[in-house]
């Protein structure tokens, strides 16, 4: 999880592959990263100063890692 300077919370949602959005309370606002924007399934995400979210992301097969990366998003 990730928090912007607002207390706006970056969540990983790894069984929907996506990455979501909540607000200071923690009620959910929007998905911001959707599984199309993905190459593989998110597991941990991290926010810069410059809105640039960093999701590390893990390819699995037959229920083995066989391969990781970073995707980035700008929000």
């Amino acid at each position: 999880m990730a928090v912007d300077r607002n207390g706006f919370v970056f969540v990983v949602d790894f069984n929907n592959g996506r990455v979501l959005l909540l607000s200071p309370t923690l009620t959910y606002v929007r998905e911001v990263v959707t599984r199309d924007q993905l190459r593989w399934w998110p597991v941990i995400v991290r926010l810069d100063y410059r809105r640039h979210l960093y999701v590390g992301v893990n390819k699995v097969k037959d229920g083995e890692l066989v391969d990781g990366g970073v995707d980035v998003v700008n929000v």
